[in-house]
């Protein structure tokens, strides 16, 4: 059956941020998916098994990924286009599953090759962003939502809050200017000092 699935392109060439990365790209970095398979280089887990964060051979490209699921097996298939600049890089990608992965094999759709998945115990994954004997996840979720209206004070820029792999975290998109320069500018540095710094 198919699942619900939400996914977004990460791009691995992402803003780098006081508590984690976050990903950030231009409109003018994508090209239209037309429909070739990508090939998935790696699988991560989350911790409630809900989701996969999948790296992949794509590069500036719009991914557009199905889940096929049943008892046995977890099928993904991400389509994409070939990167027009003849790049070697790679991308990540959420995707939401409609039940817990279990004891099912995770299946590559463009090859139909079984994918390992690393599923490391919570104790060694990356810590929470924020400092959780002083800060709940209600006030987490608000600074987030600080951020996004702080950082789209810039009319450029276009902010939204998303699911990572175990928690959510903002993203943004910034438009080139009138040169066709895309540069995020003091604002951010400004509100990631302000909001998110003092959550670690």
């Amino acid at each position: 059956m198919a699942a619900n699935l939400i996914a977004r392109r990460l791009a691995i060439a992402a803003c780098v941020v006081a508590i984690v990365a976050s990903a950030c790209w231009s409109v003018n970095d994508t090209t239209t998916v037309q429909g070739s398979s990508v090939a998935i280089i790696s699988a991560t887990l989350s911790v409630d098994e809900m989701r996969f964060l999948l790296n992949l051979t794509a590069c500036g490209v719009d991914l557009n990924p199905t889940v096929d699921e049943d008892d046995s097996q977890v099928v993904v298939t991400v389509l994409g286009a070939p990167d027009p600049l003849g790049r070697e890089c790679d991308e990540n990608v959420i995707v939401e599953l409609g039940s817990p992965f279990g004891e099912r094999r995770l299946v590559d759709g463009s090859t139909g090759t079984a994918v390992t998945v690393s599923n490391p115990p919570p104790e060694q994954r990356a810590p929470w962003p924020y400092d959780r004997t002083r800060f709940d996840e209600a006030a987490y979720l608000q600074a987030l939502e600080e951020m996004v209206t702080c950082i789209e004070q810039d009319p450029l820029v276009d902010a939204w809050i998303d699911q990572w792999l175990d928690w959510k975290w903002y993203f943004y998109e910034v438009r080139p200017d009138e040169n066709g320069d895309i540069n995020e500018g003091p604002l951010f540095n400004d509100c990631r000092e302000q909001i998110l710094e003092p959550l670690g």
